[in-house]
């Protein structure tokens, strides 16, 4: 008897990250990821300071994927930043 032991490679996925502001996008970046391994995605930066980065979601869907975690979606994709008004206040005020 012989023994068969199959060697399981992951299938790697492009993920594009997509920077958006409104309607247009200002810039995309592609990374790879591999089905089954931990990831970390980045928090962009907004030139605009009254939008707060809220989360990656995948275009065309709306899931929202978390910034860290174990990739388990089984295809290439496009995640878009999404922002909301920063309530904060970002403003200056001179005294």
């Amino acid at each position: 008897n012989v023994t068969v032991n199959p060697i399981v490679v992951p299938n790697e996925y492009t993920v594009t990250l997509s920077l958006a502001t409104g309607e247009s996008i200002v810039g995309e970046k592609a990374m790879s990821i591999k089905y089954g391994a931990t990831y970390t995605l980045p928090i962009p930066k907004n030139s605009n300071s009254s939008l707060k980065f809220v989360s990656w979601v995948v275009s065309g869907t709306g899931k929202e994927i978390p910034l860290k975690g174990v990739w388990n979606y089984d295809s290439s994709c496009t995640l878009v930043a999404t922002w909301e008004e920063d309530e904060e206040g970002n403003w200056t005020d001179n005294y």
